[in-house]
């Protein structure tokens, strides 16, 4: 019975410092090299450059270091995400190209810039319906970790890219949304959208005061709050200028909130709270965010739970057996066999997320 309990309380001490060690000495440098080297050797063929600058206002003003970080930012998109065609299309680098650079566009004032949780992009020729009592839809985010959006759509929010209404930003303000907040991804930007909350809150009880005026957003931006985040990165990518004369305590807010301001077209980056070279990957998770990832879902807790007992008990068996006087070598490789165990499924606990 002491057995046990002493087992415990070692498992309980050891637990997260093993966790965290692990974390912060191994898995986060490593990562940390291989995005860095693929986001050093990240490039776009000349056709994609040219889609990129045909297609993107907000890229094509960029200053020539920025730019060059742009286009690295979206070749490693190119290579993290997976386009997936539903009802026969044929997936294009043009439809590649839009929603890296929307993604990239979107998420150009912060380090943490990845979205990692979602990893897959189904295209689709029209509007959809995801079961007939639903009405037709161009795009949503989902939960498990995709993106589901309407080619015809797409086009036609590219077609005016003056008129407050793009489908790719839409969706992915709500999937930066998720990623960010509910996924623990980037924790400055859930800290700093509580302030953004508060304002959308009294933007919107003073459009329910009058609602016989016209306001500068889309009716559809008044449905909750998440609409009004989408409709908002809309409008401050497309129409920055009207924005801010319209609104601006609420643009001023957005630009704290996504660490940009479109209208300095060659540089919107804010330089107060972005470095001014370009991430090499190294975006180690905080404590609070490595926290927020064990317990992302059942199986990622699972996996630390049977890391940690793992790694407690080789450690335990590993003092044990330097405090002989003759090591075990059978006990050695024991404690060696736990280790990698260990180490496995606290692998796992990060994979369990990124593809949950």
């Amino acid at each position: 019975m002491n057995d046990l309990i002493s087992f415990i309380a070692i498992f309980l001490l050891l637990s997260p410092i093993v966790f965290g060690l692990f974390y912060y000495l191994i898995y986060s440098p490593v990562s940390g090299m291989f995005n860095a080297f693929s986001y050093r050797n990240g490039s776009l063929s000349i056709d994609q450059q040219t889609l990129l600058a045909n297609r993107f206002k907000f890229y094509s003003q960029l200053d020539p270091e920025l730019k060059s970080s742009f286009e690295k930012r979206v070749a490693f998109f190119l290579n993290n995400k997976k386009f997936i065609p539903r009802e026969d299309i044929v997936i294009t680098d043009e439809m590649k190209i839009l929603l890296a650079g929307g993604a990239v566009q979107l998420t150009f004032g912060f380090h943490k810039y990845k979205m990692s949780y979602f990893n897959k992009i189904y295209l689709l020729p029209q509007s959809y319906k995801l079961s007939p009592r639903y009405p037709f839809m161009k795009g949503h985010v989902s939960n498990r970790g995709y993106i589901m959006l309407s080619w015809k759509a797409i086009q036609e929010g590219f077609a005016n890219p003056t008129d407050g209404i793009n489908l790719v930003l839409h969706e992915l303000a709500h999937a930066l949304m998720v990623s960010a907040i509910e996924e623990g991804e980037n924790i400055d930007f859930a800290v700093d959208y509580h302030v953004w909350e508060e304002w959308v809150k009294e933007e919107m009880n003073e459009q329910r005061e009058h609602t016989n005026e016209k306001h500068f957003f889309r009716n559809y931006a008044y449905t909750n709050g998440n609409e009004f985040f989408a409709v908002a990165v809309e409008n401050f990518f497309e129409r920055p200028l009207e924005f801010s004369q319209s609104l601006p305590q609420l643009y001023l807010q957005l630009t704290n909130l996504l660490r940009l301001d479109p209208l300095n077209a060659s540089n919107p980056v804010l330089i107060d709270t972005v470095m001014s070279s370009p991430p090499m990957g190294n975006d180690a998770l905080k404590p609070e965010e490595l926290f927020s990832m064990i317990f992302a879902s059942p199986l990622s807790f699972i996996c630390f739970v049977i890391g940690a007992l793992t790694g407690t008990y080789g450690t335990i068996i590993l003092f044990e057996a330097f405090a002989s006087d003759t090591p075990n070598a059978i006990s050695l490789v024991y404690a060696t066999l736990l280790f990698s165990a260990s180490l496995f499924f606290f692998v796992q606990v990060f994979v369990k997320v990124r593809k949950k």
